[in-house]
């Protein structure tokens, strides 16, 4: 009997214990938890390659930071550079793992400065819960590390002489919705300014993605792996920093039926985006880049860019080649 009550007691001091230390790690200030890996001094030193891609140069720029980390870039430029003229940045946090992926589907590009990055997550999560579990730290690490690296190129672009550093602005699709809000968050607080803001297809709080992701399987894993996630990003989710956000203009993007993002989640991400904001509704489920997502895709962007442009936070596209005259019959 006593070695009973002894185990109750045991199990009654692990939860009390757990308990505390979950109340310790929720209560510390997302930007406290974040400024842990963020750059205080100019350290960072740029790995460069260059590749000519018809009127654009693409850069892929590797910097080894104080303490967030190696973080990459890929960055394309219109060449040659315009003289005496200073380009907007467009920052582009896409689903797809590295940065110049993303920036593919971005066309006509003009004299704006388009930045994709790589994100430090393998290609592939490791299978398996025992596996998976011993993977955990380095995940939450990484995942914490993601706003100190953006910083740390943000950085060093805006010490290019040709960056115009008041326009500035941010463009998330898919994963890139779960961390822009604190990528913002964070950069703004660190004396950056961003102008403008497209977030498209997001939702909050990201456990809540996580177990209605059909991915996710058995079912009955679904609601404790999404309390966990809560738990693991609760200093990253869009739930702490949208709010937190104090300037800039937000065009908000939404699917009328999506799978992937249940409904209520859309609408808190939405609700939480400060002011002022636009919300776009587009037909049909989540976007991709599969085959037969590409006509959604393409208007996604369209709508992207026609906006931006709007709000002056980028330069618009090239006008189309003049079409060749047809002869007279």
């Amino acid at each position: 009997m006593k070695f009973i009550k002894a185990v109750f007691v045991f199990i009654g001091l692990v939860f009390c214990v757990a308990g505390v230390g979950v109340s310790l790690h929720i209560a510390e200030e997302p930007l406290t938890v974040l400024e842990r890996y963020g750059n205080r001094s100019s350290t960072a030193v740029p790995v460069i390659f260059m590749e000519r891609q018809g009127n654009r140069m693409m850069l892929d720029v590797t910097l080894e930071t104080e303490r967030a980390g190696t973080a990459r870039f890929a960055v394309s430029l219109p060449h040659p550079l315009p003289q005496d003229e200073k380009l907007p940045v467009l920052l582009v946090l896409g689903g797809l793992g590295m940065g110049e992926e993303n920036l593919r589907y971005l066309p006509d590009a003009g004299a704006n400065v388009l930045v994709g990055y790589d994100w430090p997550f393998p290609p592939k999560l490791p299978k398996g819960a025992r596996a998976l579990f011993s993977e955990l730290p380095a995940l939450h690490r990484d995942a914490h590390r993601v706003p100190a690296q953006i910083e740390a190129g943000m950085e060093w672009l805006t010490r290019q002489s040709y960056i115009d550093q008041n326009r500035i602005s941010l463009l998330g699709f898919s994963l890139g919705t779960l961390v822009g809000p604190a990528v913002q968050n964070f950069l703004t607080h660190r004396g950056y300014k961003i102008s403008a803001t497209v977030m498209g297809y997001g939702g909050a709080p990201i456990g809540t993605l996580v177990a209605a992701h059909p991915r996710v399987e058995p079912d009955r894993i679904r609601k404790p792996a999404g309390f966990a996630v809560n738990l693991l990003l609760w200093h990253l989710d869009p739930v702490r920093h949208l709010p937190q956000i104090e300037s800039g203009r937000f065009l908000l993007l939404t699917g009328a039926d999506d799978r992937l993002i249940p409904q209520e989640a859309a609408e808190r991400y939405i609700n939480l985006a400060p002011d002022p904001k636009q919300v776009l509704v587009f037909d049909g489920d989540h976007m991709g880049v599969g085959q037969h997502q590409m006509e959604l895709l393409d208007e996604i962007i369209a709508a992207s860019r026609d906006w931006l442009v709007a709000e002056r936070a980028i330069n618009p596209p090239p006008p189309p080649p003049p079409q060749d005259a047809q002869p007279e019959e």
